[in-house]
């Protein structure tokens, strides 16, 4: 894996490396906030540029799991809220 992001994207290893490191202790932490970036700011206006930007290539699908994901995530949250009021 290492070695096709780093071919496939032109950037070194240890950057995806950081970013596993974190994403990992941010779910250990706290896994209903581990998410950050764009989704959890709520800026969908980069959500969208990143995924065109991404079109066509194999994280496409990857990225938009994570978007897919996270909208279902936040609707039962919103339920879980609705049946508390």
């Amino acid at each position: 894996v290492m070695k096709e992001f780093e071919a496939k994207l032109s950037l070194p290893k240890e950057v995806l490396q950081l970013f596993l490191q974190q994403t990992a202790i941010n779910l250990l932490k706290d896994p209903e906030n581990a998410l950050t970036g764009p989704l959890a700011r709520g800026d969908y206006k980069t959500v969208d540029s990143n995924l065109n930007a991404l079109k066509g290539t194999e994280l496409y699908s990857v990225y938009l799991s994570f978007v897919n994901l996270f909208e279902n995530l936040q609707q039962s949250q919103e339920k879980k809220n609705e049946n508390y009021i």
